[in-house]
């Protein structure tokens, strides 16, 4: 079934992010409304779970109603009877004028008239109207020349959790707290602090969203239950597991407090964090801003708050003070903690001393605002990074625009003290460590990574959360392969015509080998019409390549399971898949020597050392490349093309031009401009057949 969702104005996003991640798509958008399309569990999860939701709609007619007389018609369309029960109470919320209709009262009104007129032409009773709790809720939206009709399976706004039992002047509704948090990027930060908690919301919203409590767990009243498709048995297995994962709470995943000046305003927030039944670990305390501190043992997390607006005048020249005195406090204890700040003028950050690092719309009630994300300034042994980086980018931003890239190398450890590798994947980056030497103090090392991250942050101009940070070390055997999480945070770029899926959580490398890009380019020229094979495929990028260039088929071949299954993925993302597009979980040089088919163009791109548990044999490539060459070469057609690459550093080439082959060093032009400060990134050569 079709359902429209509204939410606050700027929040759409936020929306769309937490329908993605209860696996209901998005068919539609347009300003407030978001369109999806689900079945009886996606519309039970939706008034359940939607944090940004402000109304769940089913719709019902949408048609003119230019005039009175297409008013009635349209209105008409619906029959009431099949949605009203017997003796059933009817509430209605008609939005919009326009045109004939100046007043959205007298709108409501001709809805009810036309309603109650149709159930009394068929010999029913009127309905009992009431704005309290309704049978059946209507929602009616009208432009001016178009009237739509939807039924309210949420039974009102679903800012209206149930939890707020005390409540403050100029309160922030739920849901919009529940999109500034997301857009925070809440709940990575861990910890919390609300320098301005009013009744709590922020800081109760930001505990359910950290303990994964269902936003709808408290209300007691839903627009469904009189609903035809209602299933009580289904809706009552949902809500019980919720309910049940709020009693079984032990604690939360960190620490949460709320501060303000006004003393009822805390009682007010404890009253609500007591019937949110999260009493047991929020902390509301009386405290002016002057003397926050961060919580004991908190090292970092995210300050965030609605501070006053200053809608007065009076109220309004005391705006720079209060901020001046807010940045003392985050650049003071809180100095390594994430802040963002709900403020109706965004250059008012200006007075707090720290560096505006994102700014997001929002609408608070009838007062356009902004969220501004702040950091503190890189420590001056930053600084040079930060330069660097920037002098990097003005450069490469322009090179990897004509390339068609969003995945690029901007820093390669061109200065000693900052021994980083610092890759973009369009709004993200991926910041490699190099393990530091012995001789250098952990505790030294971790300042200057920690001003590294910070410069990161600047010279990009993404948030800490868009960093993800790796140690390189020497790996082991397939170690390198090994999965370290399970977060699953991944990305879609751009390469040229191909889009790749890249992993920045879960693994030491992203699944894609940046510096092999003009390698993939060449494989993509000289596909056509070709059978190519990819040996140690690892996620399939080269064979996207070599398909998206008019390869008569592919064959990819690696003996990890997961990489497999992202090599399946990468190809199905651009529109590859069936038995032209083959993936062969094998040892390749086992696999390889068993073969007898022939293919026109073969990459070969094995790691420098590999053994498993699934295999007995080890791969060194500087023992074994001879022998592994020659077996690729056996299945190469006499006119066809091996590509060759390794990334030892110390590498060398055990074969000549004496033993009936072209051998080709492409090293030069196979390293792109991103990767030139090291040359010695990898090794490549085009080897082939000589005739005769």
């Amino acid at each position: 079934m079709d359902l429209v969702l509204l939410c606050p104005p700027h929040c759409g996003p936020w929306l769309e992010k937490e329908l993605a991640a209860l696996s209901l798509p998005v068919t539609g958008r347009s300003g407030r409304m978001i369109r999806v399309e689900t079945d009886l569990e996606g519309v039970y999860r939706c008034c359940l779970h939607s944090r940004v939701a402000s109304r769940v709609l089913l719709p019902l007619h949408q048609g003119p109603a230019d005039d009175d007389a297409a008013f009635v018609s349209t209105v008409d369309q619906v029959d009431w009877a099949a949605q009203l029960p017997p003796d059933g109470s009817l509430g209605m919320d008609f939005r919009g004028t326009g045109g004939w209709l100046r007043h959205s009262r007298f709108g409501q009104q001709r809805l009810k008239d036309v309603i109650v007129d149709q159930l009394r032409a068929k010999g029913l009773e009127s309905p009992r109207l009431t704005p309290d709790r309704p049978d059946v809720q209507i929602y009616a939206h009208f432009d001016g020349e178009r009237l739509s009709l939807y039924r309210d399976l949420g039974g009102g706004p679903l800012h209206q959790r149930g939890y707020r039992r005390r409540s403050v002047s100029a309160p922030i509704k739920e849901n919009l707290a529940a999109a500034v948090l997301m857009a925070a990027g809440w709940p990575e930060q861990g910890n919390l602090v609300d320098p301005f908690c009013g009744s709590g919301t922020l800081v109760i919203e930001a505990a359910m969203m950290a303990a994964g409590i269902p936003a709808g767990v408290h209300r007691s009243h839903w627009g469904f239950a009189g609903w035809p498709q209602h299933d009580p048995d289904h809706w009552q297995r949902l809500l019980s597991e919720a309910r049940h994962k709020l009693r079984q709470l032990s604690s939360l995943p960190g620490v949460l407090r709320g501060y303000d000046k006004d003393p009822d305003a805390i009682a007010a927030a404890c009253a609500n964090a007591q019937a949110a039944g999260l009493g047991d670990w929020l902390v509301f305390s009386h405290r002016e801003m002057t003397v926050l501190e961060a919580p004991p043992n908190c090292q970092s997390g995210l300050v965030i708050g609605n501070p006053p607006y200053g809608e007065r005048l009076e109220d309004r020249k005391a705006l720079p003070s209060l901020y001046t005195r807010l940045g003392e406090r985050l650049r003071g204890p809180f100095q390594r903690w994430h802040a963002a700040m709900l403020m109706p003028e965004p250059d008012l950050d200006r007075y707090t001393g720290l560096d505006r690092r994102r700014s997001h719309r929002f609408r608070n009630g009838a007062i356009d605002c902004h969220l501004v994300q702040l950091w503190s300034p890189p420590a001056r042994e930053g600084r040079d990074l930060e330069n660097r980086l920037q002098k990097n980018l003005r450069h490469l931003r322009r090179w990897a625009r004509r390339e068609e890239t969003d995945a690029f190398r901007a820093y390669d450890a061109d200065i000693p003290e900052f021994a980083l590798a610092v890759d973009c994947y369009g709004a993200h980056a991926l910041v490699q460590e190099y393990a530091a030497p012995k001789q250098i103090p952990a505790d030294k090392a971790r300042r200057r990574l920690a001003a590294g991250l910070t410069a990161v942050s600047h010279a990009l101009d993404i948030p800490g959360e868009n960093i993800h940070l790796r140690t390189r070390r020497p790996q082991k055997g397939r170690e390198q392969y090994n999965r370290l999480d399970q977060r699953e945070l991944e990305l879609t770029v751009q390469e040229g015509p191909a889009r790749l899926i890249v992993n920045l959580s879960d693994y030491n490398d992203s699944g894609l080998f940046l510096d092999h890009r003009p390698v993939r380019a060449w494989l993509r020229e000289k596909a056509r019409g070709k059978r190519f094979l990819n040996l140690f495929a690892y996620t399939g990028t080269a064979s996207v390549h070599a398909a998206l260039g008019g390869a008569r088929n592919t064959t990819s071949v690696d003996l990890n399971r997961n990489y497999l299954r992202w090599a399946e993925r990468n190809l199905a993302i651009n529109g590859f898949k069936g038995d032209d597009h083959r993936l062969v979980r094998a040892d390749c040089v086992e696999w390889l020597n068993r073969q007898t088919g022939r293919w026109d163009l073969i990459l070969l791109d094995p790691p420098t050392f590999s053994n498993s548990s699934d295999t007995d044999t080890t791969l060194d490539i500087q023992r074994d490349h001879p022998a592994l060459i020659q077996a690729a070469l056996d299945r190469l057609v006499p006119d066809g093309l091996l590509v060759f690459s390794c990334n030892r550093r110390d590498f060398r080439l055990q074969l000549d031009d004496s033993q009936g082959l072209k051998i080709q060093d492409m090293t030069k032009a196979s390293i792109p401009e991103d990767f030139k400060r090291n040359p010695r990134i990898h090794h490549c050569w085009f080897i082939s057949k000589t005739k005769g």
